[in-house]
């Protein structure tokens, strides 16, 4: 009897952490969403504000924008190794 006992004990221990883990999945899931909306209305902010803009103030824009956007480095190619058409 007392193994039967234990048994249901360790059974019930096991699901309860199994809904521990399940809630902590779906804490860390609906935080992630959080992220991901609040990136996807940021982006939508800033085309927005680009849409708006002529064509000086985006090459303003694009001279002047913070080092932390400027992810892509440009280098000029040599005519060697440039496609020929």
């Amino acid at each position: 009897m007392e193994d039967s006992k234990s048994t249901m004990e360790n059974s019930k221990s096991t699901m309860e952490k199994r809904v521990l883990t399940l809630q902590e999945r779906k804490q860390q899931a609906d935080k992630e969403q959080e992220a991901v909306e609040k990136e996807v209305q940021e982006l939508l902010t800033w085309t927005d504000m680009i849409e708006g803009m002529d064509e000086s103030q985006l090459k303003t824009y694009v001279k002047n924008r913070p080092k932390h956007l400027k992810t892509a480095k440009w280098e000029k190619l040599g005519k060697s190794r440039r496609v020929q058409n």
